[in-house]
């Protein structure tokens, strides 16, 4: 049974109106987009000052901040490794295009292209150093363990 005690300490607004409730959640939402705001600026400037800086981080001894690094690869890029590889490699690594219903593009399993392009030697290793993309990781922000 619900008694006015319960309301009180498992739904703690539970004695709002239904105006003031939903008038509470506006607030609420209006104060929260000003927080996503302000963190979206605080996080462009730790952008900016990293790369000024020509760094991955910021080095501090009570936080850790810093890019996650996430090289991507331009899949077009591999295709002259199709006269480099074999055919038993290429079918490890290539599922080449094909329609169905829609046409489907050449995919490459990068893993499997890296590793062969390292027993292929220096034209393959050249071939997939062009096709990677540096690209802005992910923020990392954490209080370091004490």
């Amino acid at each position: 049974m619900t008694t006015p005690e319960t309301i009180e300490t498992e739904r703690p607004h539970g004695k709002l109106t239904d105006d003031e409730l939903l008038a509470e959640m506006e607030n609420i939402g209006a104060i929260l987009d000003g927080f996503k705001d302000t963190w979206g600026h605080l996080e462009h400037e730790v952008y900016q000052r990293i790369e000024e800086r020509g760094a991955k981080a910021i080095p501090s001894e009570t936080y850790v901040c810093e890019l996650e690094t996430n090289a991507k690869y331009d899949h077009p890029s591999f295709v002259p490794l199709k006269e480099v590889f074999n055919e038993a490699d290429l079918r490890r690594c290539l599922t080449p295009a094909h329609s169905e219903r829609v046409e489907v593009q050449d995919k490459w399993a990068t893993a499997t292209v890296k590793s062969l392009a390292a027993k292929y030697g220096a034209e393959a290793l050249r071939i997939v150093d062009h096709a990677r993309m540096e690209t802005r990781g992910r923020l990392i922000f954490k209080r370091r363990n004490k």
